[in-house]
């Protein structure tokens, strides 16, 4: 099931705690451990973690939150009948290493809400992703505001893990006063995959 953008975290803990994890164990057949490929080549990444903040992924207990916060975009194929959130991928991924995943979706536009803010301040670890599902070719334009709101709920950056769905230089540097970002290629499964790989260091 498909969180929805205004559940409650108490609903959503009484939820999972009812049905189990809302993802399978499971990678995206590219293996855990192996470089992803894409296109017939390997997906490119750039990756900045100037406060060492990875390590605190190796640090978790079983009972820390990891948070994903993922905005709505279309699938990367372009299928309009494909309505499906193409970072369910990602919340397998994280789900594959660690048993307590949140994902919360996020309108391009609203950005981050009072409903997501509750989310991140009853996480450990908050991964943020910004993409643009309407560049079409173009500059993709990431709102960086989002990183700044969510960095400041959480009250400390080493606790935030910045993803930038796309390979365009200008998102890299528009992302520099933040010290741990991964850009990713795209949001396609396999460079979700590569990205959670560099995320728990197995690379």
């Amino acid at each position: 099931m498909s969180p929805s953008m205004n559940e409650s975290p108490e609903a959503q803990q009484e939820r999972d705690e009812e049905n189990g994890a809302r993802h399978p164990r499971q990678s995206n057949g590219v293996g855990l451990n192996s470089p992803p490929t894409q296109n017939g080549g390997h997906t490119s990444l750039l990756a900045r973690d100037a406060t060492n903040s990875l390590a605190i992924i190796g640090d978790l207990e079983d009972t820390d939150v990891i948070l994903i916060l993922a905005p709505y975009v279309p699938q990367i194929s372009g299928n309009p009948d494909d309505t499906s959130d193409p970072f369910e991928w990602l919340g397998r991924a994280l789900e594959s290493r660690h048993s307590r995943i949140r994902h919360r979706p996020y309108d391009n536009s609203s950005g981050i809400t009072g409903i997501h803010r509750q989310f991140i301040t009853q996480s450990k670890v908050i991964i943020l992703v910004l993409a643009d599902g309407e560049a079409a070719g173009q500059t993709p334009q990431i709102n960086v505001e989002h990183a700044h709101v969510t960095v400041a709920t959480a009250g400390d950056d080493k606790r935030v893990i910045i993803v930038v769905a796309d390979s365009s230089l200008e998102s890299w540097r528009r992302l520099d006063d933040f010290p741990t970002v991964i850009q990713a290629a795209d949001y396609s499964p396999a460079s979700l995959e590569r990205t959670v790989s560099v995320i728990f260091r197995e690379f």
